[in-house]
C-alpha cells in the first residue's frame, strides 16, 4: 500500500494497549477495516532528526510516544530472553560502495559499518546515556530511533494479530445474541522456535559465557548461533524464543493478510485461498488434511 498525501487508502488498523512491562493486554487487541489519509510522508532520517531536535516530543509528539512504546517493547522482549538480550553485540553489517569519478579517472571507495536493525537490548541514538553506555559498540554506528520504532511496531503487530486470532478461536462457541457471529476459518502462519537446550550443552554454554566475559563480543555473537533452533511455521500458535514472544505471525504474509485476507475474513468469513504459495511464506506450506 503506497501512502500518498491527502489520498484515502483502504487499510486494516490494529490497536493494542500495553501493560507497564510492555506486554500486550490480549483483551485490548482491536482489528478493524479502516481508511487512512496522511498529510505527508517522512523518511527514517527525517524522523531521527525530529526526535534529536525535540520536535518529535512537541509538535509531532506521536513520534516520541512511538519511540517510548518501542523502547518498552524491546525491553519486554529482552527480559523474556530474546536474542537481542542473549546477543547484545551482534555481528554488524557492512556495505561497500564504489563510485567512479570520470574527471579524476578513479574510483571513490567507502566502507560503512552499522549495527543490525534489531541489535542489542536498546542500541539507539536516542535511547539514553545508561542504555548507550551499557550496550555501546565502538566498531559500528548504533541503530537509529526510527529503525527501532519500525522494527518493534512490526514485531508487535505480528504478536498482536496472533493473539487476536487465538482470542477469536476461543470465542467461537460464545452466544452473541442477535449479532452476526462470523466463523473464524482464517488460518495464520505462526512462526515458532524452541528455546535452546543449555542444560545438555553446559560445556558449550560456559564457553559462550566466557567469550562474553572476556569482552570478545563478535566471537561471542558467532558462537551463540549454534544454540538457536530451527524456526518452523505452523497453523498452531506457539512461542518464538528468538523474539521472546508467546506467539508471532509470519512477517512475510503480514501485509498481504491485512489488506486482503483478514479484511475478507472480517467481512465475509472466508479463508485464505490456495493461491498463496511457498514463495509467499519462504517455506513449505502446511499440508491440508484429507
Amino acid at each position: 500500500m503506497s501512502l500518498h498525501a491527502y489520498e484515502d487508502k483502504y487499510a486494516l488498523s490494529l490497536g493494542v494497549e500495553l501493560n507497564e512491562d510492555g506486554s500486550i493486554i490480549p483483551s485490548s487487541v482491536i482489528l478493524t477495516p479502516s481508511v487512512i489519509s496522511v498529510d505527508y510522508r517522512l523518511t527514517y532520517d527525517q524522523v531521527d532528526e525530529m526526535l534529536d531536535e525535540g520536535v518529535g516530543y512537541a509538535e509531532e509528539w506521536q513520534l516520541g510516544a512511538l519511540l517510548a512504546a518501542a523502547t518498552k517493547r524491546r525491553s519486554h522482549r529482552v527480559n523474556r530472553g530474546s536474542t537481542e538480550g542473549m546477543v547484545p553485540f551482534p555481528i554488524p553489517k557492512g556495505m561497500v560502495t564504489a563510485n567512479y569519478d570520470e574527471q579524476l579517472g578513479e574510483y571513490d571507495i567507502s566502507l560503512k559499518i552499522e549495527t543490525t536493525h534489531n541489535s542489542g537490548a536498546n542500541i539507539t541514538t536516542g535511547g539514553g546515556d545508561d542504555i548507550c553506555d551499557a550496550h555501546y559498540d565502538p566498531y559500528c554506528t548504533p541503530v537509529s530511533s526510527s529503525q527501532l520504532i519500525v522494527t518493534e511496531m512490526m514485531i508487535m503487530a505480528g504478536e498482536a494479530i496472533g493473539k487476536w486470532q487465538m482470542q477469536q478461536a476461543a470465542q467461537k462457541e460464545n452466544d452473541v445474541g442477535d449479532a452476526i457471529q462470523l466463523s473464524n476459518e482464517l488460518k495464520l502462519p505462526f512462526r515458532r522456535q524452541p528455546a535452546p537446550d543449555f542444560k545438555s550443552r553446559n560445556a558449550e554454554k560456559r564457553q559462550m559465557d566466557f567469550l562474553y566475559e572476556m569482552g570478545k563480543r563478535y566471537p561471542h555473537a558467532w558462537y551463540a548461533r549454534r544454540f538457536f533452533n530451527k524456526v518452523n511455521v505452523s497453523e498452531e500458535p506457539g512461542p518464538h524464543f528468538g523474539m521472546g514472544l508467546d506467539c508471532y505471525v509470519h512477517a512475510a504474509l503480514k501485509r498481504y493478510l491485512r489488506r486482503k485476507r483478514v479484511n475478507a475474513m472480517l467481512r465475509e468469513g472466508t479463508t485464505i485461498p490456495s493461491s498463496i504459495t511457498k514463495m509467499d511464506l519462504g517455506c513449505e506450506l502446511p499440508k491440508e488434511e484429507d
